[in-house]
């Protein structure tokens, strides 16, 4: 391609955790002058649906096959409801869910949100590995705060997600420095993670927080050869 594209999360003054909108900005440079585009996602017209109040948190990923095709993971909350059910803004836990575009400008479908898929966690990472397997890194919602990042597979993106169970976790709250020290964090959030030259995830990074303080952290991540496949 030749343009760099920035996806951001548009908040509105009024309401800041309702009515967010998905938009990307591109540029020739990494130096800009960049452009905005859309927004190109906004909340779901299906007042059922998990994304019917905003989206945010947008994780872009196109397909291998050169085609242009994008799937684009976020977070989505729903309208509040008086039984406070996950996946509603302000009343609940936000879902992640999946939509999809044949180019980068959109439209785009709100493919799994439209077919009622309930996928809880925020903070994804989505890829697609040279098998064609489609993989999420996230923040999924626990009551075990020592676990905290889980992954997850499909093999079109779109449907039937699995997502490993806790013995396979990608992460935990406990990490070790170089010299071997444990140390619990309270918190580790914002699930990123960069790739070697063969498109292998390689770094997982995070926003982490101790005794307090909030910093990122970084540590080498690939997943099993049988799951990456």
């Amino acid at each position: 391609t030749d343009r760099w594209l920035l996806f951001y999360t548009g908040m509105p003054k009024a309401n800041p955790l309702g009515h967010r909108k998905i938009g990307v900005a591109y540029s020739a440079s990494l130096d800009g002058p960049w452009t905005k585009w859309g927004p190109v996602l906004s909340a779901n017209s299906d007042a059922g649906a998990v994304d019917s109040s905003s989206v945010s948190n947008a994780a872009p990923a196109f397909a291998r096959d050169g085609s242009g095709r994008i799937l684009l993971a976020y977070k989505g909350l729903g309208k509040a409801q008086p039984s406070k059910p996950a996946c509603t803004d302000g009343s609940g836990k936000a879902c992640i869910s999946v939509a999809e575009a044949a180019h980068w400008t959109g439209p785009y479908r709100h493919t799994t949100a439209d077919a009622r898929m309930k996928f809880e966690g925020e903070d994804p990472t989505l890829w697609q590995s040279a098998s064609g397997m489609w993989h999420m890194v996230f923040e999924h919602y626990t009551n075990d705060r020592s676990r905290s990042g889980a992954h997850a597979w499909s093999r079109d993106g779109l449907s039937a997600w699995k997502v490993a169970d806790n013995r396979t976790w990608v992460s935990t709250t406990t990490i070790l420095d170089a010299g071997g020290q444990s140390t619990v964090l309270q918190k580790r959030e914002r699930y990123q993670v960069t790739f070697d030259d063969d498109g292998h995830p390689a770094f997982l990074w995070n926003g982490a927080m101790l005794d307090g303080q909030c910093f990122n952290i970084v540590q080498p991540f690939r997943l099993p050869g049988a799951l990456e496949a």
